[in-house]
């Protein structure tokens, strides 16, 4: 196989890849922790009232030209006890790349004036793909044959209950994983996803206005089992906030940020790598994530 360097160094990127699988499932987006929960569950699509659009843009491995890059579209709209939502997600890897679009409806439950149970389900589909610069034998038909596999119907569904403290979340995030084998596919949902989080008010008027700490377990289909547990601070009412995670992949994600306007949220994410993989000195993960809400 005839190489440039760039394409060189694409694969080494996709190899270091496979060799920790699901790279872009396995760590994901920082922002769904705190910032844009629809990320993660679709119940939590149009949970107030109005239009939200969240912009998310992950590169990882910094010093490898080729090193994952990641990017999620999500926008909402809430009415009523009605949410709907839009969630367009894109993954490239060295070589590899996968695209996965899905609308949501989410229903919102009012059980009294400051708890609710929400429902939602996202269909749509997904695609994956090895991409331009890979130079080959013309006679080698495996490429042309992964890429001749259409898109395929994927989803997913989620619940919640929220109260003005107490934030409780159950989702399966791969429906298909249910439905037939997926051993061919390059990335390894979860199949199962929970977080738990408890926001404790400490002063109304001043800096420091509250605390919550979370926690996070997530299942894939090949009994892998990650945990996640931080906190949130926010100040001035929410008007900005820091947070700190720790994962059970030996990896520490911290956000910083706030509003830069009376709708505008900001954030940027910094994620230290896994211990295998920094020892390949490929950089740390960084992500940053807008959020309009009118």
């Amino acid at each position: 196989m005839r190489t440039n360097i760039s394409t060189v160094m694409g694969i080494v990127a996709l190899l270091l890849s496979w060799a920790t699988p699901s790279r872009a499932q396995l760590n994901p987006f920082g922002a769904q922790f705190f910032y844009n929960q629809y990320l993660g569950n679709p119940a939590m699509a149009g949970i107030t009232s109005g239009w939200g659009v969240g912009l998310n843009a992950r590169r990882q491995w910094s010093s490898i030209p080729g090193g994952p890059a990641s990017q999620a579209i999500t926008v909402e709209y809430g009415f009523d006890r009605v949410g709907l939502g839009l969630n367009v997600y894109n993954d490239k890897a060295g070589l590899m790349k996968r695209t996965r679009g899905v609308l949501t409806y989410a229903y919102h439950l009012p059980l009294n004036e400051s708890q609710r149970l929400h429902f939602g389900l996202s269909l749509g589909l997904a695609d994956e793909r090895i991409t331009g610069g890979l130079v080959g034998d013309g006679g080698d038909i495996a490429v042309g044959r992964f890429n001749e596999r259409p898109a395929f119907i994927d989803g997913d569904l989620g619940v919640a209950y929220t109260s003005s403290r107490l934030n409780v979340q159950v989702a399966l995030p791969d429906i298909r994983a249910y439905l037939r084998d997926n051993e061919q596919d390059l990335v390894e949902n979860p199949l199962f996803f929970t977080a738990v989080s408890y926001k404790v008010p400490l002063s109304a008027g001043g800096l420091l206005s509250s605390v919550e700490p979370k926690a996070a377990f997530r299942e894939f289909r090949k009994n892998e089992r990650l945990w996640d547990a931080g906190a949130k601070l926010a100040f001035s009412n929410d008007a900005a906030s820091i947070y700190a995670m720790y994962h059970n992949t030996k990896r520490m994600s911290f956000g910083l940020g706030g509003f830069i306007a009376s709708t505008i949220h900001v954030y940027g994410i910094f994620s230290t790598e896994t211990t295998a993989i920094a020892q390949q000195h490929v950089g740390n993960n960084f992500e940053l994530s807008l959020k309009l809400v009118l």
